[in-house]
Formats: structure tokens, sequence, C-alpha cells
């Protein structure tokens, strides 16, 4: 639990900066606020500043809404799931705080006509509030640049007029969509058979990528264990829900490990320089171990 709460505070920032970064929004910058440019007429409007205030309660309540609903991944049992969980939770933020957003630039561009209909502020021809999409996207075919610095005063942005603008933002939109498989296909990974494999000579184990091999000849000792030392640690290895593979040691070992926790019992094989590899499989696991022992005579 202690290892999910700390992974849950690795990400739970994101909601107190975009929370920071949205209302920044809501206050007048070069006359510009929530992508909406206002002359001084428009800075003291009563129904600007109401709209301005109610845009920053809707921030705040989509913020609290997204820190709760982030709770709820450290109760989750699975690895890959809860990962899965918290990567959908990344990617939140990321689109709705856009929600909020759009609809205060909406109404505020309303504001701003009605402003101009009933002479409450004089029309400027130079605002350039045409060229950008709900406030957020800049399209402008009459503009040379393909960056350039977003209505909003938190990063850069690209014209999307531009046909590498368009790339540019179908790559990162898409980069962003896919962020929540990586733990899926993790998952699928490590859900491949571990292999153990024996002839005369050696001993082959194997799962994905890992592959160890170990010579009869240099083993001094066979035998089945039923659990892994309550101090074992990872040195440089994989835990992921019940796999351990790679390097682990405990007070008394270190060793290599190829295995599935819930999958008792294990082998475990000392070699005569003192290396320790401990291992499982899939399949009938005291089959392979007599297979080994036969092996060993």
């Amino acid at each position: 639990m202690s290892d999910k709460i700390l992974m849950w505070c690795a990400v739970v920032w994101l909601v107190p900066l975009m929370t920071y970064l949205m209302i920044k929004t809501a206050r007048f910058k070069n006359n510009i606020v929530a992508g909406v440019t206002f002359g001084e007429e428009g800075q003291s409007d009563t129904d600007v500043l109401t709209r301005l205030a109610k845009y920053k309660k809707d921030i705040k309540l989509t913020s609290l809404i997204l820190f709760i609903a982030g709770i709820p991944g450290i109760f989750i049992p699975k690895m890959w799931i809860m990962l899965t969980y918290w990567l959908v939770w990344i990617d939140l933020p990321l689109f709705v705080y856009i929600i909020p957003f759009y609809l205060c630039n909406r109404d505020l561009k309303r504001i701003k006509r009605e402003m101009y209909a009933g002479g409450r502020a004089s029309y400027n021809s130079k605002d350039d509030d045409d060229k950008w999409l709900g406030g957020l996207i800049y399209y402008n075919s009459a503009d040379s640049k393909l960056f350039v610095n977003d209505r909003t005063g938190t990063n850069t942005t690209v014209n999307l007029a531009k046909p590498v603008g368009k790339v540019l933002m179908g790559v990162y939109l898409i980069s962003i969509l896919l962020l929540p498989l990586i733990s899926p296909a993790m998952h699928i990974y490590y859900e491949q058979t571990i292999e153990i494999k024996i002839t005369k000579e050696e001993i082959l184990a194997s799962h994905g990528l890992t592959h160890y091999q170990i010579k009869l000849e240099d083993v001094e000792k066979a035998e089945l264990i039923n659990g892994l030392p309550a101090d074992l640690k990872r040195i440089n290895g994989t835990h992921f829900d019940d796999m351990l593979k790679g390097d682990f040691r405990s007070s008394k070992d270190n060793m290599k490990l190829i295995l599935r926790e819930d999958k008792r019992p294990f082998i475990k094989l000392t070699k005569k320089n003192g290396e320790v590899f401990v291992l499982g499989t899939d399949g009938d696991i005291k089959a392979k171990f007599e297979e080994i022992k036969e092996n060993l005579r």
C-alpha cells in the first residue's frame, strides 16, 4: 500500500499545477483574459468579472473532482490495472480543463459582442481573437510562423493553418491518447509463459527478453522451496504484479529470479561459486525439479 501511495503522490501534483495555470488565465495580461481581448471598459465590466468569477469556481470544482477521482487507484490490487487507471487519470487534466476554459471563452466573446452592440466599448480592429479557435488553437494562414506564444501565457503552440502544425498536433494528441496503453502492453509482455528447458548439460530458464543459462556441472545444490525470503529486495529487475525477474537480494543470498509469486513451489539452484537462481514456471514445476535431479546424478 505504501508503494501505491508514493506513486499516487508522484502524479497527484498535476492537479494543483493545472489549477494554478488555469486560474492564471482568468487574470488580464496584455488586455487578454481567457483568450479574449478587452479594452479598459471590458476589464471593469460587471458581466465580464462575474463570468470570470464563475470560471474560477468551475476550475476549482474540476480540480476537486479530479483529485477525488485519483484516490481509488490506491486500492486497485493489480499493478497493471492500477497503472492503466492512473495513466488515464494523467490524461484527464490535459483535456477536462479545456471544457470550462472553452465555455468561458465562448461567453466572454458573446459579452464582448454585446458591449460593442450596446456602445459600452469601442470596436478594436487590431485584436486577433478570430485567429484563436476557442481561445486555445491558433489558426492563421496569413501568418508565416509555425510556433507562437499561446494566449494563456503558459506555453508555446503551433499554427494549425500550417501542414507541419497539423502533423505536430496530431502526433502530440496520438501520443497522449496512447499513454494509457503502456500498462496493458506491459501486462501482455509479463504474461508470457515462463519456460524451463533441461538438457543433459544445462538448464535454460527464459521469459521474454530474459534468459538464464545454467550448466549442470556448475550446480552444487538443487531444492524445492515454498516461498521467498521475507527481506527480499529488488536490486536490478522487475516486480510487476506477481512477476519477479532479475537481480534480488536477501540477508542471506544474492539471487537471480524468474518466477510468479503465486505459482509455488520454486526451484532454488545454488552454484558452486555461490551464485543462486530461483526459478518458477507456468507448467509442472515438480516435474521440472525431478528432471533436474535426475540429470544431476
